[in-house]
């Protein structure tokens, strides 16, 4: 139930404001005082929500709550070795202004990287981790999670940044290798300069 950002971000939002209100003795036991703060502080949270709702539906259209949640998971499945998927992955992230490299584990086959701050988000922390499911078959699944663990909702960042990326990865798989090019290339080159020999 508290999944739900319309009940999550004013509960969330409403709790800080009234542990606010007590840190500084403003909450009393006064009834009628005390209830004015609780309704006060839900109806600051019942707003921000809706002015994040509002954003999201002026970029996005008419969109579910997954677009605005603040933790995103992807998974593909790469036509690849481990060793290739993982350089597939690295080129992909090395090609997008929007995210910055930070580690890769090579024995953990886990690249680690950084989505960039602006102006509403503190950005988020990405991770891809690789699979081996089979010789030429890698799993890959990528999860975001935002840079300040006190973040409650998102106007779409996140869904934005792992769309291009997942994009990207289908990009830099879809296109053969110049290994693999060369190597085509030098079979039909060897193939097609063999005499034939027509005498049985």
């Amino acid at each position: 139930m508290f999944r739900n950002n319309w009940i999550r971000v004013p509960l969330i939002v409403g709790g800080s404001w009234i542990a606010w209100m007590l840190l500084f003795g403003l909450f009393d036991s006064h009834p009628p005082r005390s209830w004015l703060i609780i309704i006060g502080g839900l109806m600051v949270g019942f707003s921000i929500q809706v002015f994040n709702w509002l954003r999201v539906q002026s970029k996005f259209g008419n969109v579910g709550q997954e677009v605005s949640e603040v933790r995103q998971k992807r998974s593909l499945t790469l036509m690849q070795d481990i060793s290739r998927a993982l350089d597939t992955c690295k080129l992909a992230v090395e090609s997008l202004p929007s995210v910055k490299l930070r580690d890769i584990d090579v024995a953990s086959r886990i690249i680690t990287l950084r989505s960039k701050i602006s102006w509403n988000s503190w950005g988020n922390v990405i991770s891809i981790k690789l699979l081996e499911v089979g010789d030429y078959l890698t799993e890959v699944e990528i999860e975001a999670k935002p840079f300040m663990p006190t973040v409650i909702f998102d106007s779409g960042q996140t869904w934005d940044t792992l769309e291009e990326l997942v994009a990207e990865i289908k990009k830099s798989d879809s296109q053969p290798s110049s290994t693999l090019l060369k190597d085509g290339a030098e079979m039909l080159h060897e193939l097609t300069s063999r005499p034939v020999n027509f005498s049985r």
